[in-house]
Formats: structure tokens, C-alpha cells, sequence
């Protein structure tokens, strides 16, 4: 398994048991301690060969990375793989292998982040329409979002506020709210 390979496994498992957390929830509550204990089992599987420097680059500007930080567990507070990511931790942003994400694009949106060219998320709409809750506004355009509300009614969740209300589309609903075609639909 190569290393973006890797890092696409741990951000899927990050999603999956932490994609609801705030770090906050876990000062309040154990509740939490079963899936730092998973994660810590998921870090030694992924790594098991090592980390190297770029896979040490690429963890440290995933999302969430906060969650390497968290010491609740004395089993994840003492994995050896957590303490490295622990040390090497910075800000830059991560890009991925636009194929490589494409081809893992259906279990996870949220990889599109990690999409240095923003254009081609128009690509990954057709493999996973939520997508489009990551899309800048200037590709937003009455076009695609018409193109979007006759395929699927994801455009409407959106702009009745039924996803995540910081995704560019919600944030310009209105624009679109005098549009008579998408007012049809």
C-alpha cells in the first residue's frame, strides 16, 4: 500500500469514528475511550510498516488532526505511532492524487478537500453528489445547480438547511431563490 493510500485509510477512519466529534466532547465524557482505543489499533495497522517523512507531511495537514492530540486512553496515549504524528504536527494544507481520490471518492466526500485543483471536483459530483457541499462558490453556477436539483434532491436539502450550514451553496441560497427554473424544480 503506498503512502496516500495510507493516509486516504486513516482520514476514512477518522470520519468513521470520530466524523461527529468535537474535541470538546471529549474533555466532557468516556464516553469516547472505546473508539480512541479502536483508533489506536486502526494507527498500528495502517503503519505497520513505519512512518516515513512524507507520510508524516501528508497526517499533518489532514482534517481533525486534533484528535492526535487527545490523551484520554493510556493505550492511545502511549501508541508510538500517535506520539511520532504528535511531534511532527504543523498547518500546511494536504493535496492528494486526484485518481487516488476519485477512486475512494464514493465512501467519503469529505476526500475532495484534498483536491489541490478546486475545478475538478466538478468531476467527482457524477461518484458522490455531496461533493457539492464542498465546492466553491464560483463553480456554484445556476447551470450545475439546475444540472444537480434534476438529478437528485440533494439541492434542496441543502437550501432547506438539512446539511451542514457552512457549505458555500447553503451560505448563497438566496442568490438562487429569485431563479424561476429552480423555483419550477
Amino acid at each position: 500500500m503506498d503512502n496516500q493510500e495510507k493516509i486516504i485509510k486513516l482520514i476514512n477512519v477518522i470520519e468513521e469514528l470520530f466524523g461527529n466529534t468535537y474535541i470538546d466532547d471529549f474533555a466532557m465524557t468516556d464516553y469516547y475511550d472505546n473508539d480512541l482505543v479502536k483508533f489506536s489499533h486502526k494507527l498500528d495497522e495502517i503503519f505497520d510498516d513505519g512512518l516515513n517523512n512524507e507520510l508524516l507531511e501528508m497526517i499533518s495537514k489532514i482534517e481533525k488532526k486534533e484528535i492526535f492530540y487527545i490523551e484520554q486512553t493510556d493505550e492511545y496515549k502511549n501508541n508510538k505511532i500517535r506520539k511520532q504524528i504528535v511531534e511532527y504536527l504543523d498547518n500546511k494544507p494536504l493535496y492528494l492524487d486526484f485518481d487516488l481520490v476519485k477512486k475512494y471518492i464514493g465512501v467519503n466526500y469529505k476526500l475532495a478537500k484534498y483536491v489541490k485543483d478546486k475545478q475538478k471536483l466538478l468531476e467527482l459530483l457524477d461518484i458522490n453528489e455531496e461533493v457539492i457541499l464542498i465546492m466553491d462558490i464560483k463553480y456554484l453556477t445556476n447551470e450545475l445547480v439546475l444540472e444537480r436539483m434534476k438529478k437528485s434532491n440533494i439541492i434542496t436539502k441543502i437550501f432547506l438547511g438539512m446539511y451542514d450550514k457552512d457549505n458555500s451553496l447553503y451560505q448563497i441560497s438566496m442568490f438562487y431563490k429569485n431563479n424561476k427554473e429552480i423555483n419550477k424544480l
